[in-house]
C-alpha cells in the first residue's frame, strides 16, 4: 500500500508476512538514480564521441537537423496565446513548435515501420 504525504512516499510492506517496514522518501531516491544513470550514459557518449570522431559528426548532422526541423515548427505555430492560459507568447510557440516537432517524429516513424513491414511481406 502506498501512502502519498507532503514529507514523501512511504509504501507499506503489508502483504509480507514479517514486515512492518516503511519506505519514505522512495520518490527523489529514484528520481536521483535516474538523474545518474543518464548522466553515466551522456558521459559514455562524449567519451565515445571523442574517441571516434566520425560518429561525433553523424551526432553534429542529426542535431543539425532536428534543431532545423523544431525551428520551421517554431516558426510555423501560433503566437496567440488563449485566454486563461499563464504563458507569454513566445513560450507559447515554442511549446506548439515541440508538439508539431513531436508529432511530426512520430508520423515519420510510423511511415518507416510501415515501410519496413510491408518491404518485409514480400521479402519470401
Amino acid at each position: 500500500m502506498l501512502q502519498w504525504s507532503s514529507e514523501g512516499v512511504q509504501a507499506q510492506f503489508e502483504a509480507l508476512p514479517g514486515w512492518g517496514q516503511t519506505v519514505t522518501n522512495i520518490v527523489p531516491i529514484v528520481f536521483w538514480l535516474v538523474v545518474a544513470v543518464a548522466l553515466l550514459a551522456l558521459v559514455m557518449s562524449l567519451i565515445n564521441m571523442i574517441k571516434n570522431p566520425s560518429s561525433l559528426i553523424n551526432f553534429l548532422i542529426g542535431f543539425a537537423i532536428l534543431a532545423g526541423l523544431f525551428l520551421l515548427f517554431w516558426a510555423i505555430s501560433s503566437k496567440q496565446v488563449p485566454t486563461g492560459v499563464d504563458a507569454s507568447s513566445g513560450l507559447y510557440q515554442m511549446i506548439g513548435g515541440g508538439i508539431y516537432l513531436t508529432l511530426f517524429l512520430i508520423a515519420i516513424g510510423f511511415l518507416i515501420l510501415l515501410v519496413d513491414l510491408i518491404r518485409g511481406a514480400f521479402k519470401i
